[in-house]
């Protein structure tokens, strides 16, 4: 039956998402810097998997409302179910993942402010010893280091 096929369909689908994911994941790494310059074109991968995902859905929304009365005994609805149940499985370990990732790049975004941070805070202590250095001589340099 086609509605099956697409529901199976679907579930690849997910489980191809779910294993990009978990590459992306694995390529960040666990040390103090993860790369995250291949972050846009996960996002990009992602989104278009995700359109495509809606149109299953779409395709499955209207297929589902053809289906005949003898089309939905009982066998066929425990199949439907059992295929749905493998997809919110995938779903599952996808926002697994995704908290993965996104608790990842919230480390190394902290990281960065803390870096950028200290940074300001060192560039203000020059500039304060450079104005009290040189208001000290009168505006001229000493020249001695």
């Amino acid at each position: 039956m086609k509605l099956l096929k697409i529901l199976e369909n679907r579930n690849r689908c997910l489980k191809k998402i779910s294993e990009f994911s978990e590459a992306f994941l694995s390529r960040m790494g666990s040390d103090a810097t993860p790369d995250l310059a291949e972050l846009e074109s996960f996002e990009i991968w992602r989104n278009n998997a995700i359109k495509t995902l809606l149109l299953y859905d779409n395709h499955i929304k209207v297929l589902a409302k053809t289906l005949s009365t003898e089309d939905k005994n009982e066998k066929f609805k425990v199949t439907v179910r059992n295929i749905l149940e493998i997809g919110e499985n995938f779903i599952y370990y996808i926002k697994t993942i995704d908290m993965k990732i996104i608790e990842r790049i919230e480390t190394e975004k902290a990281n960065l402010l803390k870096t950028l941070v200290a940074a300001e805070q060192s560039k203000k202590v020059v500039n304060k010893f450079r104005s009290e250095i040189v208001s000290k001589s009168g505006g001229q340099l000493d020249g001695k280091i």
